[in-house]
């Protein structure tokens, strides 16, 4: 749905009284402004938190591996692996 709006002289948009009732916006809400070559998109942080745990839901497997074992699994393999880089580099002296 769209809703026509203007910039004021202090730069200021507002938004609609229907669409704050619609989406729960109070004063002092913060909000996100994104910007995607010539549009923005303004939504609450509120939002986008809830957003962004929706779309990481999406890639963990309830009672599934945990996804801060595996990152930690992976950093260690990552460590060791350079350990043995520069024990050979010391090695090659």
């Amino acid at each position: 749905m769209y809703h026509k709006s203007a910039i004021d002289r202090s730069g200021r948009v507002l938004i609609p009284a229907g669409v704050r009732k619609q989406l729960n916006l109070q004063p002092e809400t913060e909000m996100l402004l994104i910007v995607e070559g010539e549009e923005i998109k303004v939504m609450s942080v509120e939002a986008a938190r809830r957003s962004a745990l929706e779309l990481v839901a999406r890639y963990i497997t309830p009672g599934g591996p945990s996804v801060v074992e595996e990152l930690l699994a992976e950093r260690r393999r990552e460590v060791e692996k350079e350990m043995e880089e520069d024990e050979a580099r010391l090695r090659g002296r």
